[in-house]
């Protein structure tokens, strides 16, 4: 998946997944319920407006509403691949990695090229519409951090508990 994805990087989650995949034919299968759950508790976040842990992002500057759910477009962007060999969650809308991380962009120009979801740039100033349908001209705009997938910060305890309860469930149906 090229785009923006999360690696899980946390020792009790993965020993409990290390125990469970000795005991499955077809790993694939877990991973697949798992990315399905990953994707959820995601989509979760965006409706709810928080990052994974729960912290709520900041309003949008320019338009009413909730951040990140102008279009739609970011949040049912979000899915997962999984084989045997494990999951990945994320997506593959070119600004993902602006709102994750957040980023200063500005108005450059004379400088011909394409920014990174390939459209031309090269202006004296940036447009867009705001929610009355004005038109703002800026020199440079601060679209601030709204992570959707985890960060340096780690797992998320709701991340650790689905994936954890997870585990459960494909363990008890080898018993």
């Amino acid at each position: 998946m090229s785009g923006i994805s999360y690696k899980i990087d946390d020792r009790t989650v993965m020993d409990a997944i290390e125990g469970l995949l000795d005991q499955l034919d077809t790993p694939g299968e877990f991973y697949d319920a798992l990315g399905d759950d990953l994707v959820n508790l995601t989509q979760q976040h965006f409706n709810d407006g928080e990052d994974p842990y729960g912290v709520a992002w900041p309003a949008p500057v320019f338009r009413s509403g909730q951040p990140l759910r102008d279009t739609g477009r970011l949040m049912n962007s979000i899915t997962h691949l999984a084989d045997d060999q494990g999951v990945d969650v994320g997506t593959n809308v070119c600004y993902a990695s602006v709102h994750q991380r957040g980023m200063t962009i500005t108005a450059k120009p004379g400088q011909p090229g394409q920014n990174a979801c390939g459209r031309r740039k090269g202006a004296p100033y940036l447009v867009f519409k705001d929610s009355a349908g004005r038109t703002i001209r800026a020199k440079s705009v601060t679209i601030p951090p709204r992570p959707f997938l985890p960060d340096e910060r780690g797992l998320p305890d709701s991340w650790r508990e689905t994936v954890l309860e997870r585990v459960s469930e494909f363990l008890s149906f080898k018993s």
